[in-house]
Parts: structure tokens; sequence; C-alpha cells
């Protein structure tokens, strides 16, 4: 299955590098350059996970966590929270990483991959029986 990512990022030629990296790598990717636009793609496409700037326009990385934090669809989307410098943010529970700038697109990657882990684990129930077996230990607390 192909994993779904949006990249909410108000730098242009920044999301598009990483939402070309991330095409190349099999993923499906689409990019947004507000939390306006990001919130109206969640509500239509949820994603597998959101790699979401700090510093996004209208509306802030802080309104898009507090939509989903009260969306019953959307509190269950992981968050890869991109920052130039430590955010108030970062402690919001939905954000399972916080990549510092600056960050090579490998390490963005890793970071995307682990966050999709435990959504994973969680629908255990759903996986194919050699999946399970090997999401089975991480689940168990090893």
């Amino acid at each position: 299955m192909q994993r779904y990512v949006i990249i909410a990022e108000g730098a242009s030629s920044l999301t598009e590098r990483i939402k070309s990296y991330f095409i190349a790598r099999g993923y499906r990717a689409t990019t947004v350059a507000n939390a306006l636009e990001g919130i109206e793609l969640i509500k239509s496409e949820l994603p597998d996970v959101l790699v979401l700037d700090c510093a996004l326009l209208w509306g802030g990385c802080d309104g898009v966590l507090d939509w989903l934090q009260a969306d019953p669809v959307g509190c269950r989307i992981p968050v890869v929270l991109m920052t130039e410098q430590s955010c108030p943010e970062s402690h919001h529970p939905l954000v399972v990483r916080q990549m510092r700038r600056p960050f090579d697109v490998e390490s963005l990657l890793q970071a995307v991959n682990m966050a999709i882990l435990p959504t994973e684990c969680e629908s255990s129930s759903r996986l194919s029986p050699a999946k399970r077996d090997v999401f089975q230990p991480i689940m168990n607390g090893l």
C-alpha cells in the first residue's frame, strides 16, 4: 500500500524538494503552503503522516494541531514538526518528532517512517500474518 504524506511548508523551494524525494521513494505526497489549505486537504484526504512547518502561515501550526486534536479522525494522524528552533508546539501530543533545521531529507524520511510504524502497530489486526509477526514484539513492548 502506498503511504500518503501531506507536507505543510511555506517555503516552496524546500517543499518541492521534499515532495520529489518522497515520491521517488514510493510515497504519494501533496504539498500545501498554509494552515487553511492543510486543514481543507486533510478533511478530504487523510494522510498517514503530516509534515508540518512550525512557522506555517494562515493559522500556524498551533491552529492545525488544535484542529487535529479536536477532530475524531484527525487526532490519529501523527505529525512530524519542522522548525528553525524549539517551539512550544513540539510538546503537543500529536507531534511524534521534531526536525530542527537544517536537516537532510533522508532524516525527514526516517522520521516519517517511524511515525507510521506505531500507526501500523495499532491496526495490527488488519496486517498480514507476516507483518503482524514483525510488529507484535513492538506492540508488546519487546
